[in-house]
């Protein structure tokens, strides 16, 4: 059985899957490759500067409040210190009325002042990592001002 796929260049007969092996996946994968290239052109002919700022702009509005994201974070940290400081004198048990299921994350319900230092200890784990990798993207970030010259001056000097 024969498949017949028109491409740019003219009809061209290609085996059917069962017969086709690896030289049927292989101009497969040229095929899919011709056409990628020919998408990727024709976008770049399409798009213009503008609509591309306005689409970055579009895709980055829901990342763009920042001071809502983290403005809570040291509040929640001053409000966990004085919980840890009011927990020192007395201790209870929070497992009186338990959900249903049990509780999913709390390890010692039977005591609030085990219960605290776990989430405090979560959430200095939690701190820790986004200021490790927060690090890290300044670290790769730092050079990118100096890729951009020397692009700039290589693209200047090559005309």
């Amino acid at each position: 059985m024969k498949l017949w796929l028109s491409i740019n260049t003219g009809c061209r007969s290609r085996e059917s899957r069962a017969d086709r092996g690896t030289s049927g996946s292989l101009s497969s994968e040229l095929f899919r490759e011709n056409m990628d290239a020919q998408i990727a052109k024709t976008t770049q002919n399409l798009t213009t500067a503008a609509e591309m700022r306005n689409t970055t702009q579009m895709l980055m509005q829901p990342n763009a409040n920042w001071e809502g994201y983290l403005t809570p974070a040291p509040l929640s940290i001053a409000i966990m210190g004085e919980l840890v400081f009011i927990s020192s004198t007395t201790d209870f048990s929070i497992n009186k009325n338990p959900p249903k299921d049990g509780f999913k994350y709390i390890k010692y319900p039977d005591s609030f002042r085990a219960s605290l230092m776990q989430i405090c200890n979560s959430g200095w784990h939690a701190f820790n990592l986004a200021h490790k990798n927060m690090d890290q993207i300044r670290i790769h970030t730092f050079t990118v001002p100096n890729y951009m010259k020397n692009s700039s001056q290589d693209s200047v000097s090559r005309k």
